[in-house]
């Protein structure tokens, strides 16, 4: 029993040295350094491929600076794009009075930006047709000076047609509204009136001087007829004098008057006219 104990041992001790022995044997063989290297150079292969197909796929490498197109016709800002091997898409129209249609206001991305090929540039023009806009109402802004601010913010443009002298409204105020030769009524702004921006309004508004008013005729006119007529010449009554035979002013007649008539005189308007009494018609009043 001991004896074939041993003898297993020793054989087994044997073998060890030659297990190791053959290992270490392969490691250094041809065939072991030819598989490595094949390894290695698979490995390279596929990392050199994987590489090359990230790059491809993601254009690395090949980022391309933006040139500015702002201002350009729209036809030329396209055609240098496309030559820059980027693609155009048109995101927004705006309608600009002082502009011309079709010219390039904004680009995205910014000019000098570095991209990739074949990016999309997104660009903003100015258009032909001009968008409506809904007209204020002059309910409370019957002032020119402050609808025409109004009209401003919505690129409208408004000029005074005519001024008109009135005693009744304010300096300034707006009478009349005209578009294209037609008058527009307050009806028709409170509905909605629109019309394109960059259009121009006209006005009828008052004046409250620099009006001239032909000098009336009163003599042989009661004061009461008189004053009627002063009155519709935009004129105003002034100082009333009678003499000692008048009773009734209201029914006294007129003998004399300053400033007085004559044909194609004038006043400014509101000026005072002066008015003299006498109870008796004047005797010549039958031959003027």
């Amino acid at each position: 029993m001991d004896q074939s104990s041993n003898s297993a041992s020793d054989q087994h001790e044997t073998a060890e040295p030659g297990m190791i022995k053959s290992v270490l044997g392969y490691f250094k063989s041809r065939q072991f350094w030819m598989t490595v290297l094949t390894l290695a150079c698979l490995s390279a292969l596929c990392f050199f491929l994987l590489n090359a197909g990230l790059k491809w796929y993601t254009n690395h490498g090949q980022r391309l600076e933006v040139d500015n197109y702002i201002d350009m016709k729209l036809n030329d800002a396209q055609a240098q794009i496309e030559r820059s091997n980027f693609r155009v898409e048109i995101i927004d129209s705006v309608f600009l009075v002082n502009r011309p249609p079709h010219v390039v206001l904004r680009q995205d991305p910014q000019p000098g930006s570095f991209v990739k090929e074949d990016r999309r540039i997104y660009l903003t023009v100015t258009k032909a047709i001009a968008d409506e806009v809904e007209l204020p109402s002059l309910a409370g802004t019957y002032d020119f000076d402050r609808y025409l601010r109004k009209l401003t913010m919505l690129d409208i443009q408004g000029a005074v047609k005519e001024r008109v002298y009135s005693n009744r409204y304010q300096a300034n105020t707006i009478l009349k509204v005209f578009y294209e030769g037609r008058e527009v009524s307050e009806a028709e702004l409170k509905a909605g009136f629109k019309i394109p921006k960059g259009s121009k309004l006209e006005f009828t508004v008052t004046s409250k001087a620099g009006g001239l008013a032909d000098v009336p005729k009163l003599t042989c006119l009661t004061l009461e007829e008189a004053k009627f007529l002063v009155q519709d010449y935009r004129l105003r009554t002034g100082r009333i004098e009678a003499d000692a035979t008048v009773s009734n002013r209201e029914l006294a007649y007129i003998w004399r008057q300053d400033p007085p008539y004559s044909p194609g005189a004038t006043i400014p308007f509101e000026s005072e006219v002066h008015l003299f009494l006498t109870a008796k018609r004047p005797e010549d009043c039958d031959s003027l």
